[in-house]
């Protein structure tokens, strides 16, 4: 390519900080970097360093300020496998799980495993952290809870009683991804061990795992087992489709 028509990388631009006008430090413009980044692995030419810093600086533009967090969208992939493992027949996974319906709904037949699992969350999402939902929004003002207005103030709340309505509305956004797996298991595969299995993991993650961590405010074990518990009912969707 003929170097007169090749586009040069913008510059990275000074930006003054004081009142007057010295400047104390500079400012690098996202795409550069990351197309520096690129550059280091590809050894990119400069035309294609041009082009590649016109697309970054374009997404860039649209409210993303650190590009790598799309790293994070393959967590939640990842981990099926991992859900899929510890799931299996006869696993503690299991155990744990019949030990938990049968402490909580009694003796339950095999066939009917599914909407036992069913009334563990459902109790749970709409009556039990509900409850505490509403006590987090009376909490949260010093004249109690507007019956009149009870969402008023909503984005007013802080600490805890926010993520006691925080933690009770993302049961409510799973609720009905479980609720779909469970119909259908029940009528498509009601004596797949495994496929009861992956149900009560999200079950005894969702409620016994991530709720109370996001109650309590620790990110690491509500971010792992929200993410191992959706990638379970994903799980179950691909076994009965393959079925």
């Amino acid at each position: 390519m003929d170097p007169a028509l090749e586009v040069p990388m913008p510059q990275p631009l000074s930006m003054n900080m004081t009142d007057d006008h010295s400047s104390i430090g500079t400012y690098i413009n996202p795409a550069t970097s990351a197309v520096d980044d690129i550059h280091s692995l590809f050894n990119l030419s400069i035309s294609h360093r041009s082009v590649l810093y016109i697309i970054l600086h374009d997404i860039m533009s649209n409210g993303i300020n650190n590009p790598s967090g799309i790293f994070i969208a393959a967590i939640g992939p990842a981990l099926t496998p991992v859900a899929a493992a510890i799931t299996k027949p006869e696993s503690t996974v299991q155990k744990l799980i019949e030990t938990v319906v049968d402490f909580t709904i009694g003796d339950v037949a095999a066939a009917r495993m599914a909407p036992a699992l069913v009334v563990i969350y459902a109790f749970w999402t709409f009556a039990g952290s509900s409850s505490l939902s509403v006590a987090g929004q009376a909490m949260s003002k010093s004249e109690g809870l507007d019956n009149d207005h009870p969402r008023k103030h909503r984005v007013n709340m802080e600490g805890l009683p926010l993520r006691l309505m925080s933690a009770h509305h993302s049961l409510l956004e799973n609720f009905p991804l479980f609720a779909a797996g469970a119909c259908l298991a029940q009528v498509l595969a009601p004596g797949d061990q495994h496929i009861l299995n992956l149900l009560g993991l999200h079950v005894l993650l969702k409620v016994g795992v991530f709720y109370p961590s996001y109650v309590v405010g620790v990110a690491p074990t509500r971010t792992l087992s929200h993410v191992l518990s959706v990638s379970a009912i994903i799980k179950v969707f691909w076994m009965l489709a393959q079925s």
